[in-house]
C-alpha cells in the first residue's frame, strides 16, 4: 500500500473485491510496496512500494548479496493495467525492450531480488517463483506455496534463512534453500483491534531481521495510531524486541548511515506522513521530511533514497478536500534538509520512485479518473526533480508500476 495516497486505497478496494471473486479466502492487497503503488509499492513500496518501495520496490527493500548478482544491464518492469499483469525487460544501453519477458496470472504481484535470484511473488495466490540468475526464460528453479489468505509482503536474506513476512497470517517465516519452512516467529501479540499486525516491510542487519509492523484495521479501513517495529533473532528464530512508531511504518535500510534505518510513518489519505531514521540502538525516530513541509502536501506517497539525498512524491488537493487528491509534486530534499521543488500538478499517479543502473525515475501510471493520460517510466534529474515531457518517456505496452534492477 501506498502510505498516504487515497488513489492507492481505490486499487486495494478493487483487488480486495478480484480476490473475493476468486477466491472467498484470498489474499487481501497492501499497502506497501504492492504492484500498483511502495510501497514500498509496491514503493509498495511499494511501500512499496516499492518501497520501494518501496519500495521496498520499488526500489524494492529486500536484502541479499549483490555481489554474485547478473550483470546484464537490464530493468526489471512489472506491468499492470490491474487485468492483465506481464514483466518486461528493458536494456537502457543498448534500449532494447522484451515487452512480454513474463505474463501472469492478474493478481497483486511484486519482484524481490535476492543475490543474483528474482523472485516474483503473487500475494493475491500466496505463492513465490524463484527465477535463478534472474533468467525469465527458463523455469522456475524453485515454486513456493505459503498458502490462500497469507498474503506475502516482503522477502528477505538474513543469517542463515531466507525469511517472508505474510501479511494476514501474523507470522514471519523461515525458509531453507529448497523453500521449505523451517521456523516461524509470530508477531500476533501486536495486532490491532482488527486482530491483525499486518507485518510487511523487513531490512537485514547484521543478521538481525527488522519487520514493519503496519496494524491496519480493514474493519474501519485506519491505520492504528501506533505502529511497531519488532526484531527477530534469525539464529534462535525468535523475537528479540519492539520498537513502537508512528502509524503505518515502512523500512528500508539506510545507505548513508549504519547505524539507522530510514522509515517512513503516516495514515493513508491523511497529512501525517513524515520520513525520518529509526535508530538501531534504541528505536528513537528522528524526522527529516514532514508531509505538510512539502508545499502544502496532503501527504506523502512514493519516495527513494541515494547518498542521503531524497525524490519525495508528495499528493495535494485542489478542490479543498484532503482525502481526494488530485495531483502530485516531485520535491528533491538535501541531507541538511534543504528542498527544491521540482514539477507540480502531476496528474498521474506515481505509482514508484527508485534509482537503477544508475538513473533516477518515476514510474506514472493514469489515475482512475482519467485513464487514458500517458503512462511510462520518466528518468528526472535529482538536482531539480523536474519530470521530462511524456515524449520522452519509456513506454510500455501496460502501464508500469514496479521497477527492479541488478545493479
Amino acid at each position: 500500500m501506498s502510505f498516504s495516497n487515497l488513489r492507492t486505497l481505490w486499487f486495494t478496494l478493487l483487488l480486495l473485491a478480484f480476490g473475493s471473486a476468486l477466491s472467498a479466502c484470498g489474499a487481501t492487497p497492501d499497502d506497501d510496496d504492492s504492484a500498483g503503488d511502495d510501497d514500498d509499492a509496491a514503493d509498495d513500496d511499494d511501500d512499496s512500494a516499492g518501497d520501494d518501495d518501496d519500495s521496498a520496490g520499488d526500489d524494492d527493500d529486500s536484502a541479499g548479496d549483490d555481489d554474485d548478482a547478473p550483470t546484464n544491464n537490464l530493468a526489471y518492469i512489472l506491468t499492470t493495467d490491474y487485468v492483465d499483469t506481464v514483466i518486461a525487460t528493458h536494456n537502457f544501453e543498448t534500449d532494447e525492450t522484451n515487452p512480454n519477458a513474463l505474463s501472469l496470472a492478474a493478481g497483486d504481484v511484486v519482484m524481490h531480488a535476492l543475490g543474483a535470484d528474482l523472485w516474483v511473488v503473487d500475494r493475491t495466490a500466496g505463492t513465490a517463483s524463484v527465477y535463478a540468475d534472474a533468467d525469465l526464460s527458463s523455469t522456475p528453479s524453485l515454486e513456493v506455496s505459503f498458502g490462500e489468505g497469507t498474503n506475502p509482503h516482503d522477502v528477505v536474506d538474513c543469517g542463515p534463512w531466507t525469511w517472508v513476512s505474510l501479511y494476514e497470517n501474523n507470522a514471519v517465516i523461515a525458509l531453507d534453500d529448497a523453500g521449505n519452512t523451517v521456523g516461524a516467529v509470530s508477531v500476533e501479540s501486536f495486532a490491532d483491534a482488527d486482530g491483525g499486525a499486518e507485518p510487511s516491510s523487513m531490512v537485514c542487519v547484521n543478521d538481525t531481521l527488522w519487520v514493519a509492523l503496519q496494524r491496519y484495521d480493514f474493519g474501519t479501513y485506519a491505520n492504528d495510531e501506533i505502529g511497531q517495529v519488532v526484531t527477530i533473532d534469525t539464529t534462535a528464530v525468535s523475537l528479540l524486541g519492539n520498537y513502537p512508531t508512528q502509524a503505518n511504518p515502512t523500512i528500508r535500510a539506510n545507505g548513508s548511515d549504519a547505524s539507522s534505518l530510514l522509515i517512513q510513518v503516516g495514515g493513508w489519505g491523511a497529512p501525517d506522513g513524515s520520513i525520518g531514521t529509526l535508530d538501531l540502538a534504541n528505536g528513537e525516530y528522528l524526522p527529516l521530511v514532514d508531509a505538510m513541509d512539502l508545499g502544502g502536501s496532503i501527504g506523502l506517497g512514493s519516495w527513494r533514497d541515494f547518498e542521503g539525498r531524497k525524490i519525495v512524491a508528495s499528493d495535494h488537493d485542489d478542490d479543498n478536500d484532503w482525502e481526494t487528491p488530485t495531483t502530485g509534486t516531485l520535491t528533491c530534499v538535501e541531507t541538511d534538509g534543504a528542498q527544491t521543488t521540482g514539477s507540480t500538478g502531476i496528474e498521474n499517479y506515481i505509482a514508484g520512485v527508485g534509482r537503477g543502473l544508475g538513473l533516477d525515475y518515476v514510474l506514472l501510471t493514469p489515475p482512475w479518473t482519467n485513464p487514458k493520460l500517458p503512462h511510462g517510466i520518466a528518468f528526472v534529474d535529482a538536482n531539480n526533480c523536474l519530470l521530462p515531457e511524456p515524449a520522452e518517456w519509456t513506454v510500455f505496452g501496460l502501464p508500469a508500476v514496479q521497477m527492479l534492477t541488478f545493479q
